[in-house]
């Protein structure tokens, strides 16, 4: 079940999406809980958390780029697949969670491939950990986890937000098992989320900047996974 919007200031492409997402759903027997419209990136800035939302690139005032920085500058997790009969202004329209771009009047089989891709992310950012903090347990996002750097007896848990490492004493093995195939080693005390990762060279960069050790016994097997999961992200 998906919470999906449509941000567009042009009443026949809510519309058509609302068409083609309804053929969609038909064609795929799925169902969507809610379709939610805006007339504006205003009005959207009120908005309940959604997982994918259609956004005009072109709008007055608070254009879709403007809406697409703010979620991005406050980690919010939906997914954007962009619309616009603007190509040119693609260049602008690329961020963490921006899925791709669609052209107006929008094509069909186009449409499903974006929206296919963008129900993979979201169900893939919807995975957690639980975490065991004072005697409780909370989730952990797995997406929100940058990283798992080993320091003697605790392994220190990096988050995207930089002012929370979370200490277990579980181990490495623990934390790569939890993760799943897209945490990688990329050195014997860190194992690195690769959906983070933006390049590979003398160390590992993530997509906050920050760098990281990789060493030569890791490297190729690490390389090797990073390029794969970089095709599936495709």
């Amino acid at each position: 079940m998906y919470w999906i919007g449509i941000c567009d200031d042009e009443k026949e492409y809510r519309e058509e999406i609302k068409s083609s997402l309804n053929r969609y759903c038909e064609e795929r027997k799925l169902l969507f809980d809610n379709i939610f419209e805006y007339e504006s990136g205003e009005e959207i800035n009120n908005y309940s958390e959604l997982d994918i939302l259609f956004l005009d690139v072109q709008m007055k005032e608070i254009d879709g780029i403007c809406v697409k920085d703010r979620f991005e500058a406050e980690r919010i997790r939906t997914k954007i697949i962009f619309i616009s009969s603007c190509p040119e202004s693609m260049p602008e329209a690329f961020g963490t969670n921006v899925i791709g771009f669609l052209t107006k009047p929008i094509n069909y089989e186009i449409f499903c491939e974006k929206v296919d891709k963008a129900i993979k992310k979201a169900s893939e950012d919807a995975r957690y950990i639980f975490f065991n903090e004072a005697g409780n347990s909370k989730k952990v996002y797995i997406s929100d986890i940058l990283y798992v750097r080993a320091d003697g007896r605790y392994k220190e848990i990096h988050m995207i937000d930089k002012s929370k490492v979370l200490l277990s004493e579980k181990s490495l093995k623990y934390y790569q098992e939890e993760l799943g195939k897209d945490a990688w080693m990329s050195h014997k005390s860190y194992l690195i989320n690769l959906s983070h990762v933006v390049e590979v060279d003398n160390e590992v960069i993530l997509d906050n900047g920050e760098k990281l050790p990789i060493s030569r016994r890791y490297r190729s097997a690490f390389v090797e996974r990073f390029r794969k999961n970089i095709w599936n992200r495709t």
